[in-house]
C-alpha cells in the first residue's frame, strides 16, 4: 500500500494555510514563526521603522580553534627529531599529527 504525506503550513497567529517561515532575531535570540502572506507583509510594517535606521551586522561565526598548518613543517625534519623525543615515526607516509604537534612544541 502507498502512503502520500502532506505537510500543510499553518499560520503560527490565526491558523490560516498557506504558511512560510519567517526568521528575526530580537536581543541576541533568534526565532522562527510560521506566516501567512498577509501576516508576514504586517511584520513587515511594525518592523519597517526600525528597519529603517537600524545598521545591518554580520551573522555571528562560530570561534573555530586555529590550527597551525602541518604543511608549514619539513616532515624529514620532524622524522629526524622523533626518536629523541621517544615517538616512532616511520619513514613514509604521514607523520601522526601527535607527533607534528610536539615537534612544534619543542621548536
Amino acid at each position: 500500500m502507498a502512503r502520500k504525506v502532506e505537510v500543510t503550513m499553518i499560520d503560527d497567529i490565526d491558523g490560516t494555510s498557506p504558511a512560510s517561515t519567517v526568521e528575526f532575531a530580537y536581543e541576541g535570540a533568534s526565532y522562527e514563526i510560521d506566516l501567512s502572506e498577509q501576516n508576514k507583509a504586517k511584520l513587515a510594517e511594525a518592523l519597517a521603522p526600525f528597519v529603517a535606521v537600524a545598521r545591518k551586522t554580520q551573522t555571528a561565526r562560530r570561534r573555530v580553534k586555529k590550527v597551525q598548518n602541518v604543511g608549514q613543517v619539513d616532515p624529514a625534519l620532524v622524522r629526524q627529531w622523533a626518536p629523541s623525543a621517544g615517538f616512532q615515526v616511520s619513514p613514509r607516509g604521514r607523520v601522526p599529527r601527535e607527533v607534528i604537534d610536539a615537534y612544534l612544541a619543542a621548536h
